[in-house]
């Protein structure tokens, strides 16, 4: 099954071709053009050099969230289209396990991996995982959380586990900063190893596939885990009656 898998819920656009578990090829990307500018030229780059057409695509996988909304946007949007127009299976996968996942094989067995993605107002998308047989094992839900909720949580964990390792879309010395309140001692892993492959994306997809698992093309919404601050503001003026 040749499929394409593309992310553009953070900084980062990625862009993979694979022929089920055999990679075609990968495309990452951190630069100041817009996913919007990013997206279709580097799918349009990838199939060229892969030799393939539209038409040869029979899936698409996409990053769901949490991230930024107007990424989550950009990128669900053109899966949707893609889809329609191909006749072919939508999937979406959670961009917090798509970090964690990414990260896994670098790791040993037992491991908690905790991807971080900035969430506004202090807060932090998150998930805490552990590394089993291969895969990201989710231990708790999806949410945004605060440093102190993390570093209670971290310390609950790192007790019970094979070391706490972190990752997910913050500069490093953000991410440096904030493991230096947890009371527990972190091991850092350069962003080389700490990056959203596309290609795992895309594995991720597939997983969800063979499971028979499907998305609606009509019902799936990005994963925002929260309201956007104009929401916020809005819902904050009806509330008060003064709209």
């Amino acid at each position: 099954m040749l499929f394409l898998a593309f992310d553009t819920a953070t900084r980062y656009c990625g862009v993979a071709i694979l022929d089920d578990y055999s990679v075609r090829a990968e495309y990452l990307l951190q630069s100041s053009l817009t996913h919007s500018q990013r997206l279709l030229p580097a799918i349009d780059l990838l199939l060229r050099d892969c030799k393939c057409k539209p038409k040869d695509l029979e899936m698409i996988v996409v990053s769901q969230g949490p991230g930024s909304f107007t990424g989550l946007r950009i990128g669900l949007g053109h899966a949707k289209g893609f889809a329609q127009a191909l006749s072919v299976p939508l999937i979406g996968v959670s961009s917090l396990l798509h970090w964690a996942a990414s990260l896994g094989p670098y790791l040993s067995e037992g491991s908690v991996i905790v991807p971080l993605l900035n969430a506004g107002r202090n807060e932090y998308y998150s998930c805490f995982y552990t590394w089993s047989s291969g895969k990201a094992i989710p231990l708790l839900s999806e949410a945004p959380r605060s440093a102190e909720e993390l570093k209670l949580l971290v310390a609950e964990y790192s007790t019970k586990r094979n070391g706490v390792y972190t990752t997910g879309d913050l500069p490093v010395e953000q991410r440096l900063l904030l493991q230096s309140t947890w009371d527990y001692p972190m091991t850092h892993l350069g962003e080389a190893y700490t990056l959203p492959r596309p290609v795992t994306l895309g594995l991720l997809g597939l997983e969800r596939y063979q499971r028979g698992d499907r998305d609606d093309l009509y019902s799936l919404v990005p994963t925002y885990l929260r309201q956007s601050e104009a929401e916020r503001l809005y819902r904050a003026r009806i509330d008060s009656g003064t709209t």
